[in-house]
């Protein structure tokens, strides 16, 4: 992979990142504050991977394809037909239509077996040491940012109160992993006892139940671009859309193929131009935005005239915690609030983590199949029920359109 070529400036020269050292490349260990001012500021920064990070992603990408390209590793791999939908736990080898892709959830972790094929197993092994690495920047990150928000009255941030309801929750989970199994928010799985890591440190490695880590391989552009242009062709089933968890860590593709729409513009980047072979870029999803305003950061996946891998880590909230009262929006259960993402259009989600609900058009575009999901079910005992309005009859709001920004009332 080449060197990155600078961050160009907008047609207005107002682009933000492009004069913001802390968006150019932020090593870890120089000063978290600054990833975290660079978030708040532009919505996603450019970090410097560690030599052991690197080395974990160059493995990560030559497993992927070794496995990808053997048939007994892909059939060992493959995700059961019945957690196809499962799309909040399931782990395994999923093949799409200009795609395909190694999906791991750390809350089912033995979902799919015992592999015996060599290049699965090593997938497994690389994917999952990769995962917790991610996980453990991502969680420092939200460990920052909620001491940032802290009011100046005293007390805690929405998100301080969501880390600390999520703590508690994974502090539970390792208090009853001794048995043979563990209950998840899909079914029981078979665990073996907390590990040794969620064990020591269980908010970060027993907590975020949804996070995965996914490795993708997209299929080349069936007519190559030439030449190679900041313009490719888009993935058929990927349009541009906000990740809807916490934080998502991408390092740098084998190629470059991540396009995003810096907040403030419509331009898109091709910000893989423009990272080092060592870098990563961190960004905010619709969780975030909901529970601290920083926005989430639209983009989108492309192809280019060869084949190209990724390896995005998503650090998702577990479903069953609440999540506080933020600004304009009610407290809600995570999976109530991903059902809605689901079930929603992506022009109906706005980037600060609203959902605008309107009324059903058979103009409209009926959500993707890609984001379909069993209906979630909220425990009745977990919270109020604030579906419940005027002396307890169930009301909701239509929007007229998404200018007025109404937020979805439950």
């Amino acid at each position: 992979m080449a060197d990155s070529e600078p961050l160009p400036l907008s047609g207005d020269g107002a682009y933000m990142a492009s004069n913001n050292t802390s968006t150019r490349h932020v090593a870890w260990a120089d000063d978290i504050l600054r990833v975290c001012d660079a978030l708040r500021k532009d919505a996603f920064v450019k970090i410097i991977l560690s030599d052991d990070e690197l080395e974990c992603v160059k493995a990560l990408y030559t497993a992927a394809a070794e496995a990808f390209s053997n048939r007994p590793s892909r059939l060992q791999l493959t995700v059961p037909e019945l957690d196809e939908k499962r799309l909040d736990s399931r782990s395994g080898y999923v093949d799409g239509r200009t795609r395909e892709f190694f999906e791991l959830h750390d809350s089912v972790p033995h979902a799919l077996g015992s592999p015996t094929a060599p290049e699965a197993v090593h997938l497994l092994e690389v994917t999952s040491k990769y995962s917790r690495a991610c996980r453990r920047r991502c969680h420092d990150v939200l460990s920052a940012l909620a001491t940032l928000q802290q009011p100046s009255t005293g007390g805690l941030s929405p998100l301080g109160i969501y880390l600390a309801s999520e703590a508690r929750a994974a502090d539970k989970i390792v208090g009853r992993a001794s048995g043979t199994f563990m209950r998840s928010s899909e079914g029981v799985a078979p665990t073996g006892g907390a590990t040794e890591e969620e064990a020591a440190d269980p908010a970060v490695f027993a907590g975020f139940r949804s996070s995965m880590m996914r490795v993708y391989r997209y299929d080349e552009e069936p007519e190559p671009v030439s030449p190679p242009s900041e313009k490719t062709a888009r993935v058929d089933d990927n349009d541009p859309h906000h990740d809807m968890g916490l934080l998502t860590l991408i390092p740098r593709g084998s190629c470059p193929g991540l396009e995003i729409q810096p907040v403030g513009t419509s331009d898109w980047l091709l910000i893989e131009k423009h990272m080092a072979p060592n870098e990563a870029i961190l960004f905010g999803g619709l969780t975030l935005a909901r529970l601290t305003g920083i926005p989430a950061l639209y983009h989108r996946p492309t192809r280019s005239a060869e084949r190209r891998m990724s390896a995005p880590f998503f650090l998702r909230a577990s479903l069953r915690v609440v999540m506080p009262r933020s600004g304009k929006h009610e407290p809600e259960e995570v999976g109530e609030f991903h059902e809605a993402l689901r079930d929603a259009n992506e022009d109906d989600v706005y980037a600060d983590g609203t959902v605008v609900v309107r009324k059903p058009s058979a103009k409209r575009r009926p959500p993707s199949p890609r984001r379909s999901s069993p209906p979630y079910t909220p425990r009745k005992h977990s919270r109020p029920d604030f579906r419940r309005r005027s002396g307890g009859q169930a009301t909701q709001q239509w929007a007229a359109s998404p200018a007025d920004g109404a937020a979805r009332q439950w």
